[in-house]
């Protein structure tokens, strides 16, 4: 930059022989337009500014600054041309900037000494929307956590002011906040979004498509930010529930019995056994043990020998049977488990079916029910008052009914080596643990 320079006119008066001397001369520097660049979002109608640093090595002070906006076909500067009229620190984006970069130039003017300064210019903006709807500040409200609903959350807007109709969304989840290993979850098409068992451990995000009723649609898709981490425990009926993902299925288990205190530490724990249901019997009281050991328990309420006439029997009593078909019902229903509110598990699980505990056939005692899904060996509660196999065996319920004896399905492991998935009398209690739906 070619400098420019002032000398006093006392000194070049007497300049010569005067004893005025050269370094007395003093450059004089222009202002300078330092760290240029545009805020605002870019879409049509909106206002843009140039935001910038005035600075002067003079110490003069900002006057007559000017500045020019241009749009151009790409961020290389391709077919850039200056926008007529727009002049002023501030623009308000026009439809005529539709597909466009646009970028700023501010040439800095001091109210005294060398001036204008040399022009300075900010990047480009992002490409300018077009005339088709926008989603604006798209982000995802709600408490994160499963069962919870979230809600997707935006700013609609469209220059031509059409209202919105037909927007669309997609859920996903990923394995952390990079998007690694991002998948659109099945189904998950709505505004909103109940966060399920399969989320656990993954964060969620949210892309919404605005669409118009009139016009240029849909718009182009806007993500929002990825949610926290979906934890991967929660409550239900007062106890910390987890999840356990089988070896053998891949199948995703509850990670300890209903009714347990915590997970299995060995198939003995007797904090982990939990509750003993009869077959079909919602959690009225009747399931609860009081363990003090791993083979000693006392249940909580008492029995009685008259039979249930409906699924709700109205008390905590476990109900004895002596007699064929041995079931705590008195007309033998098979469908006990597949309305509420007998359904006892958490929202998004079920108890197994006959199949899904023949699925998991790698176990085949109560060492590898332990290693696989940490079932613990709580025993049963026969069909008098008294339990069997407390701390050598356990016996599972499945859901699916035999209609013609009367009985249901269950898995039973022992130690060291006898298993089997058949069936038995609905009257006994057995343990509890949920599969994913």
């Amino acid at each position: 930059m070619r400098k420019r320079f002032f000398l006093s006119l006392a000194c070049a008066a007497f300049f010569i022989g005067s004893g005025c001397k050269p370094d007395a001369i003093k450059p004089a520097n222009p202002p300078q337009a330092q760290n240029v660049n545009i805020s605002g979002t870019v879409a049509i109608t909106n206002s843009l500014t140039a935001d910038y640093t005035y600075y002067s090595s003079d110490g003069a002070a900002e006057s007559g600054t000017t500045y020019q906006w241009y749009r151009a076909a790409d961020t290389s500067g391709a077919g850039i041309a200056s926008i007529v009229g727009a002049t002023s620190k501030t623009y308000i984006v026009q439809i005529a900037d539709a597909g466009y970069y646009l970028k700023v130039m501010v040439t800095p003017g001091a109210a005294t000494g060398l001036t204008p300064g040399i022009a300075a210019s900010s990047v480009y903006t992002k490409q300018v929307p077009g005339l088709t709807p926008v989603a604006q500040n798209v982000s995802i409200s709600g408490t994160v956590a499963y069962t919870n609903t979230l809600t997707a959350s935006y700013a609609y807007y469209t220059p031509t002011g059409a209202t919105e109709s037909g927007t669309t969304y997609q859920w996903y989840r990923a394995a952390d906040t990079a998007g690694t290993s991002k998948m659109a979850i099945s189904g998950a098409t709505a505004k909103t979004y109940d966060i399920t068992v399969a989320d656990m451990s993954y964060y969620l995000m949210v892309s919404v498509t605005p669409g118009a009723a009139t016009g240029p649609t849909p718009g182009i898709a806007a993500n929002s930010a990825y949610t926290a981490q979906v934890p991967s425990t929660f409550t239900f009926n007062g106890l910390t529930y987890g999840i356990i993902k089988s070896p053998t299925t891949g199948r995703i288990w509850l990670d300890r019995n209903l009714g347990a205190t915590r997970v299995a530490q060995s198939s003995t724990d007797y904090l982990a056994y939990g509750d003993l249901y009869q077959w079909g019997r919602p959690a009225d009281g009747h399931e609860k043990i009081n363990w003090t050991s791993s083979t000693t328990g006392t249940p909580v309420n008492g029995t009685t020998t008259t039979l249930a006439t409906s699924d709700i029997p109205g008390n905590a009593l476990f109900i004895i049977s002596y007699d064929s078909p041995f079931d705590w019902r008195s007309d033998g229903n098979s469908n006990r488990w597949n309305v509420n509110p007998q359904i006892q598990c958490p929202p998004g699980f079920q108890v197994p079916t006959y199949d899904q505990w023949n699925q998991e056939a790698d176990i085949k005692d109560a060492a590898t029910a332990f290693s696989l899904l940490k079932l613990p060996a709580a025993g049963l509660r026969n069909n008098g008052d008294g339990f069997s196999s407390t701390g050598t065996a356990g016996a599972y319920w499945g859901s699916t009914a035999f209609v013609s004896n009367g009985s249901s399905s269950y898995r039973y492991f022992a130690s060291p080596s006898a298993f089997s998935s058949v069936n038995n009398y609905r009257v006994f209690g057995f343990s509890v643990r949920c599969i994913a739906q």
